[in-house]
């Protein structure tokens, strides 16, 4: 049962990370349109 919710919050986190980069990507690109 530990082992599960360990995958199951690795699996958050991943989703979290990912979306973070997106966000950081999409600003960047934002910023050097303006640049």
């Amino acid at each position: 049962m530990i082992e599960f919710l360990g995958w199951l919050y690795a699996d958050d986190y991943m989703l979290g990370y990912k979306k973070f980069i997106l966000i950081q990507t999409k600003r960047t690109y934002l910023y050097s349109k303006l640049i």
